[in-house]
């Protein structure tokens, strides 16, 4: 039985996906004629190593198709798009992952053209469009060190929806340079007013921005973090890449990490208001993470000290992935997810994540699933949810998920069902993905009933603290499983005054009982 409890508030954000999924055109060749191509593998644009595509198409629309496909304004705008999978037939990259990077964000990696259809000069020519250009970046691939035969396809989207998939395919080899994995920590940090004083801080304003490229206009960003001390900032690059750290207030109002507002402290947590230089405290340097195990950046206005711990990403591989949507565990309803690792890990290494995400079809964003339990094999859950693969994570593992941990992270979930499932690897602490396996399972939540509340609410006057008052007791079930994974955390929120009156009440309210399970 509990008392009472305060609700606590989650926010969920999601990301738009680039544009509606109405209709799937195949065979597309029909319709596209790529009748010039450029792909290098190999190649480096202004700093970043990557994979450079560069093709002309013609269209073969028929008048009421190409009507069809007008837009209010009377124009045919066709978006560009590649797709990379390796040997097994599994995705080594995906475009929907990098909606942001494409020629009108101006960014560096270019994943999708959106362009005008051109009109054509005379009929023999037909309509067309020349030197479209698609850049990916290695590090936005999953793809080994070493030799990769892939298969490069190119598909294309109208406005409306409509996508053409597969308009040009065609097998490569790409040869994957060294990936490191860097983290950089802040383990001392000075600030100087307009007079030179220097003065310890141990939190900025100001964020974190690790920037890959040696275009200073363009917009890609790695990572992100907090300027504090020992708060890392973890990011992947590809041996060769240029790299920059910059500094500065971040546009989203000056936050990346946290909702709370950031201020200038000392390394105690006092308050630096009356620091003289605060407009200062931005820069930008050029960045070698194979330097050293420090590095130091430093101008008129600030020096920071960072530790560098950098590891060459070992060669993983995922396989034997399969979702079970109907399992029954410890009473608890949801679904479990197997795989096989197979990772080897070098010392300063220690372990790897496995996170669980779902997709209600390609082109939508993804959905992280937490609160998983391993049943079998050997590997552990941490307190976000991702399993830590270790050295000793060899074998099968199956990891359950209850059903209610869908529906909590995304309300949305019996609307839009997952269709496919996705297992990632990431590094400690670092957003890069660098392995993956994904396989379609189709998933419908239906209605809970490991959960039952009991409608006999008791309400009765007490005293504690020598103060009158109330107190709510609400009887309920709940398998002990819930309780392990939710780490003891429940939630009672209550609901349906504007009484200012009663509303303090609310606020001062306290838990006197706790139940053991």
């Amino acid at each position: 039985m509990i008392v009472l409890r305060i609700l606590t508030i989650g926010i969920v954000l999601f990301v738009a996906s680039l544009g509606a999924v109405a209709q799937i055109s195949n065979p597309a060749t029909k319709k596209f004629n790529v009748y010039k191509i450029d792909i290098n593998p190999n190649a480096t644009k202004e700093g970043i190593r990557g994979i450079s595509v560069l093709f002309s198409a013609e269209y073969n629309f028929s008048d009421p198709e190409y009507a069809s496909l007008k837009d209010k304004q009377g124009k045919v705008h066709l978006t560009f798009y590649a797709s990379l999978t390796d040997a097994n037939n599994e995705p080594a990259y995906n475009a929907f992952d990098y909606s942001f990077y494409q020629k009108i964000n101006e960014t560096t990696a270019l994943h999708f053209a959106r362009e005008n259809v051109y009109e054509p000069q005379n009929k023999a020519q037909g309509r067309r469009n020349t030197g479209i250009e698609l850049f990916i970046p290695f590090t936005h691939t999953t793809l080994p060190e070493g030799a990769n035969p892939v298969k490069f396809s190119l598909n294309a989207a109208t406005e409306k929806g409509t996508r053409f998939e597969n308009i040009y395919s065609q097998s490569l080899t790409i040869q994957r340079p060294p990936a490191y994995g860097v983290s950089l920590t802040p383990k001392q940090i000075t600030v100087f007013d307009k007079a030179g004083k220097p003065y310890p801080a141990g939190q900025l304003e100001q964020d974190f921005f690790l920037i890959p490229g040696a275009n200073k206009a363009a917009k890609d960003v790695s990572a992100a973090a907090n300027v504090d001390l020992n708060e890392s900032l973890g990011f992947v690059y590809s041996e060769g890449d240029v790299l920059r750290l910059k500094v500065e207030k971040s546009t989203q109002k000056g936050l990346v990490r946290t909702n709370k507002a950031r201020l200038l402290r000392s390394p105690d947590g006092k308050s630096l208001g009356n620091f003289n230089n605060a407009a200062a405290l931005t820069g930008e340097w050029s960045l070698d993470p194979k330097a050293g195990k420090t590095v130091t950046l430093k101008n008129n206005a600030m020096e920071l000290k960072l530790e560098v711990d950098r590891y060459r990403i070992p060669a993983i591989r995922l396989s034997g992935l399969s979702v079970n949507p109907l399992v029954t565990q410890e009473g608890v309803a949801g679904m479990s997810v197997s795989f096989t690792p197979e990772v080897t890990l070098l010392p300063e290494l220690p372990y790897v994540e496995a996170h669980l995400s779902y997709r209600p079809s390609n082109e939508s964003p993804q959905v992280s699933v937490t609160g998983g339990k391993v049943i079998s094999g050997k590997a552990q859950t941490d307190t976000t949810g991702s399993v830590q693969l270790d050295k000793s994570s060899q074998g099968k593992i199956t990891v359950f998920y209850p059903a209610f941990n869908l529906l909590l992270s995304d309300p949305e979930v019996r609307q839009k069902p997952p269709k496919y499932f996705l297992v990632q690897v990431k590094l400690p602490n670092n957003p890069s993905v660098v392995a993956q396996k994904s396989v379609k399972q189709d998933l419908s939540l239906g209605v809970l009933k490991d959960f039952s509340l009991s409608p006999a609410v008791v309400l009765k006057d007490t005293v504690y603290a020598n103060e009158h008052g109330l107190t709510l007791s609400i009887p309920y079930k709940l398998p002990a499983l819930y309780f392990d994974l939710m780490k003891g955390e429940r939630y009672v929120s209550l609901y349906g005054t504007q009484d200012a009156r009663a509303m303090e009440l609310l606020r001062r309210m306290t838990p006197l009982v706790r139940p053991n399970r």
